[in-house]
């Protein structure tokens, strides 16, 4: 999402990183590494690590201003950039794509909540502005989850819906990537 901002000329220096399990480290993912609750906690860590990590590059480069930073997450990218953004006071702005609070249907979701609070976590960010974007017929995310965190942040946030599932339209994409522009370069 970002890397449009920089093909827009917006100012914006971006940096895409795959998550375990995602992009160019996509494998298959069987019901055995998904019963594996140990294996999943690792890979969890190294995505919130690893998004640290890219941070800590992305301000040392001379090029970028480490007083501007910001990160972007879509749909499971939205949780951990989330994550990282409520421990790294370097984030100055936030964009939650697809993203919201975990559902609340079952005994393994409230598991998941002891170790990944999305709530908790967007508690944390008081006074750092916060975007979602999020679609209205999205069944993965569903759109009272996105409700739920926007309720839990504080000012300043804005919540912005498109008429769309869990694959946001590009018009989402440069609406989050103008508010980025702006959040970050004034």
């Amino acid at each position: 999402m970002v890397a449009l901002a920089s093909a827009l000329g917006l100012g914006v220096a971006s940096l895409a990183i795959d998550l375990p399990l995602h992009g160019e480290r996509h494998v298959p993912v069987t019901s055995d590494v998904l019963n594996n609750s140990l294996h999943l906690m690792r890979r969890w860590q190294a995505a919130l690590e690893e998004c640290s990590i890219a941070l800590r590059y992305l301000a040392a480069r001379p090029e970028v201003n480490s007083a501007a930073l910001g990160v972007v997450g879509y749909s499971l990218g939205a949780y951990v950039g989330l994550i990282v953004a409520s421990r790294e006071r370097t984030v100055r702005a936030l964009v939650l794509a697809a993203g919201g609070d975990l559902p609340v249907t079952s005994t393994y979701m409230r598991v998941i909540r002891a170790v990944v609070d999305p709530v908790s976590a967007i508690r944390q960010l008081a006074g750092r502005p916060v975007l979602m974007v999020h679609g209205r017929q999205d069944r993965t995310v569903r759109p009272d989850q996105a409700e739920r965190l926007f309720d839990a942040a504080a000012e300043p946030k804005e919540i912005r819906w498109f008429d769309s599932g869990h694959y946001l339209p590009s018009a989402a994409i440069e609406d989050a990537a103008l508010w980025v522009a702006e959040k970050l370069n004034g």
